[in-house]
């Protein structure tokens, strides 16, 4: 089935390759500015979309030719505004930026392009564009490789939100381009980077490093996901915070990858002063062996140390609102339960812990802790917390 809305076409994932209805399809798309392509049928070959000139959104979703994607990005570089790529060789961008011949292509009008690769495939052959390929591109979104070896990716533009998904081998292409300094990303509110260097050799001090180059290269952000892969970054992380300039306008932090204590929660909020929503990856104490005694004076520790906090108002200023936890399982609820219980009675404007999918069980285990003599003193303020819902 195919449909016209406007000048929008979206073509089928499954039809019969007829001549009749290649030739509708051909008409179909004269004038066509946005197309969305799902599909491997040979109706749709680079002869059925030569008429397709003057395109200014491209979704594609179609693994098995690559000929049909570069010919229709290559063919509509000067009029694409919004370019959503699901490949499965991050090294057809990198054959976006020239032709077979070597010429230069640019693409003055993009100002959106995500590339989304699901496959682990490794970029091999890198290229080194002299020119700016992409000087107006505003969003950029990669879930593969970075394919080029130089800044050529960011030469030229203004950005304001990136997502990456970078390798050891990436970090220093993009370090040496100069792409991770200070203040390079001035405009960028929305910054969301996964760093995978699981198997690889980094030096002592590259993860501190590495922490503090990636929150000053982007000073006003508002919104902030890391997800490490391979590495304890952690106490870098916690460092740089405490060492770069604070970020007084993020408010939405989301830390995968790595497990944090209370008391590393409790440090990285004060120093975020407008946080506002917080995901992370809760650490937490539990027993398996149902040795009550051991828990018990181990909850009674705790409860100390967040009265000593309470009253230093170590976080009495916060503005944290919502906690989400990410990806936590079923035997570890217990003993997050206890981590939310803590962190609320420690931020007064806490209205809101959930946990990850499972919000009933999680919201049943708050109250019963909220409930228990451990916590009489505090009563009033969790029953005041949902634990379901993030407001």
């Amino acid at each position: 089935m195919c449909s016209v809305s406007n000048t929008m076409v979206c073509l089928p994932e499954e039809e019969t390759a007829t001549k009749h209805y290649s030739q509708l399809v051909t008409e179909l798309a004269q004038n066509t500015t946005q197309i969305k392509y799902y599909t491997s049928n040979e109706v749709f070959s680079i002869g059925t979309l030569a008429n397709l000139g003057g395109l200014t959104h491209l979704v594609y979703s179609e693994c098995s030719s690559s000929s049909t994607l570069l010919y229709l990005v290559l063919d509509n570089a000067s009029t694409l505004q919004v370019l959503n790529l699901d490949i499965d060789n991050p090294e057809q961008v990198s054959q976006f930026v020239h032709t077979d011949a070597g010429a230069q292509v640019t693409y003055p009008n993009l100002h959106t392009l995500k590339s989304v690769c699901a496959s682990d495939t490794v970029v091999e052959r890198r290229s080194a564009p002299l020119h700016t390929p992409f000087p107006k591109l505003r969003n950029l979104t990669m879930t593969h490789s970075y394919p080029f070896t130089n800044d050529a990716m960011f030469r030229g533009n203004h950005l304001g939100q990136l997502g990456l998904n970078l390798d050891i081998i990436d970090l220093l292409i993009l370090d040496k381009s100069g792409v991770l300094e200070k203040n390079r990303f001035a405009q960028v509110t929305d910054l969301d980077l996964e760093i995978n260097l699981i198997d690889q050799p980094y030096g002592t001090g590259f993860g501190q490093r590495l922490c503090r180059m990636l929150l000053e290269m982007a000073p006003n952000i508002e919104s902030l996901k890391l997800k490490f892969m391979g590495i304890p970054l952690k106490n870098s992380l916690q460092n740089s915070f405490a060492a770069v300039p604070p970020l007084d306008k993020l408010r939405f932090v989301t830390i995968t990858g790595v497990a944090l204590s209370l008391a590393e929660t409790v440090g990285l909020v004060g120093r975020i002063p407008k946080l506002s929503q917080l995901m992370i990856e809760p650490q937490t104490t539990d027993y398996e062996n149902e040795d009550y005694e051991a828990e018990g004076a181990l909850r009674a520790e705790e409860i100390r140390r967040v009265e000593e906090l309470r009253q230093a108002k170590t976080l009495s200023r916060s503005a944290l609102r919502n906690v989400i936890f990410h990806s936590p399982s079923y035997a570890d609820m217990n003993g997050a339960s206890h981590f939310a219980c803590q962190l609320a009675i420690l931020c007064p404007r806490l209205t809101c812990i959930r946990w990850g999918y499972h919000s009933s069980a999680f919201d049943s285990c708050c109250r019963d802790n909220a409930a228990d003599t451990l916590y009489s003193a505090y009563k009033k303020r969790l029953e005041s917390v949902e634990w379901t819902k993030v407001k």
